[in-house]
């Protein structure tokens, strides 16, 4: 005997809504949970691409003005405060509703 499809697949039952003339699948927030993660990923792709610019453009500074580890240091500091401010910034409305 064959299988059967269903609309339940791997996460439970599907939730649906009618309207009017078909059924459509409604995904609750709930059934969205395991795949929140996605919305953080570049939070920390973005912060480690700006410390990383910044340390780099000090090193490069450095090398050139040979005051070397001083420009270097300066600038993963400005990039730490720079990446923090930007992750604040971005997280702070996260919890609220839209």
């Amino acid at each position: 005997m064959p299988a059967k499809c269903s609309p339940e697949g791997f996460d439970g039952p599907a939730k649906t809504l009618e309207t009017g003339h078909a059924n459509t699948i409604m995904n609750s927030p709930d059934d969205r949970a395991g795949t929140t993660w996605l919305r953080y990923t570049h939070l920390g792709t973005q912060y480690c691409l700006t410390l990383l610019l910044f340390v780099a453009a000090g090193w490069w500074a450095d090398a050139h003005l040979e005051c070397s580890p001083w420009l270097t240091i300066v600038g993963m500091l400005i990039g730490f405060v720079t990446s923090t401010y930007l992750i604040v910034k971005e997280t702070s409305g996260m919890g609220r509703p839209r």
